[in-house]
């Protein structure tokens, strides 16, 4: 089974000394499906609401947790839900850690390696605003419409562009830079993607055989897609959303990233092991 965090670095929805000239420049919100293509229903909803201060990330599918962005702080908050915990960390923080996952993906040859160190032809169909990415372990197709305004435009790549990285972080996960590369892409163009296609796989991609099924290239290969909705300000529910989002973020416990994560228990329990 295809794991949401598994794809979300390659999937979601900026240059860290870029973020300190960054301001908002138009409260919008964008609902997103994942899908893996065989299967009719999504196995995530989100939807992202931009504000003129902070980005806020809400599962539809799970009520688990809320990822909340403040550019201006160079932050994200994650507040999770069930527990009632929350776990704060910066930009900087995050770029650290993607620094050292880059450094063990290189030189094995893998997909991993792939995404930590990407390399795309690129192609771009004008009329009908599709781009193409082209490499040896992924093909991305993004389908875009223009923004409202270039700000717009850099607005969205910025957030999906940390929101990668952030999804980078889960245990399994891969380096987030082929995403990122397409973010940029898209942004370059003024569009923000209402679709995107991917196929990749863990081995490098192979053209369709003769005589092959769909079931066939579904077990050498893994083809999702993400279907974005665009509107151009937020609902009365989006402000509950985020009233909600901003009182937990006064009352949930704060703890560490490895706490939240549960990483201090994987390193208790291989350290008991090991002894």
């Amino acid at each position: 089974m295809v794991r949401p965090w598994f794809i979300g670095s390659l999937f979601s929805v900026s240059i860290l000394c870029g973020l300190g000239q960054y301001a908002m420049s138009e409260e919008f919100r964008i609902e997103t499906e994942i899908f893996v293509t065989h299967e009719s229903e999504p196995i995530a909803k989100n939807v992202t609401l931009f504000t003129d201060k902070k980005v806020y990330d809400f599962s539809l599918a799970s009520a688990e947790e809320i990822a909340i962005f403040e550019p201006g702080e160079k932050v994200f908050t994650l507040i999770d839900l069930s527990r009632e915990v929350q776990t704060r960390f910066t930009t900087r923080d995050l770029l650290t850690f993607l620094s050292e996952l880059k450094l063990q993906a290189a030189g094995t040859g893998t997909l991993a390696q792939f995404a930590a160190d990407p390399r795309f032809e690129e192609t771009f169909d004008r009329t009908d605003k599709i781009l193409g990415l082209a490499g040896s372990h992924m093909v991305y197709e993004a389908r875009g419409i223009e923004a409202i305004n270039s700000g717009s435009a850099q607005q969205y790549q910025r957030f999906a562009d940390w929101y990668a990285r952030l999804n980078s972080t889960r245990p399994g996960a891969l380096p987030p830079y082929a995403r990122l590369q397409l973010n940029r892409s898209l942004a370059d163009k003024e569009l923000i993607p209402v679709e995107v296609r991917l196929r990749f796989s863990l081995k490098p991609l192979e053209p369709r055989h003769e005589g092959e099924t769909d079931e066939d290239i579904r077990a050498r290969e893994t083809n999702v897609r993400s279907r974005h909705r665009v509107n151009w300000g937020l609902l009365q529910i989006d402000r509950r959303r985020i009233d909600a989002a901003n009182l937990m973020q006064k009352q949930y416990r704060l703890v560490s990233f490895d706490q939240y994560r549960g990483l201090d228990k994987l390193a208790a329990r291989a350290t008991a092991n090991a002894d």
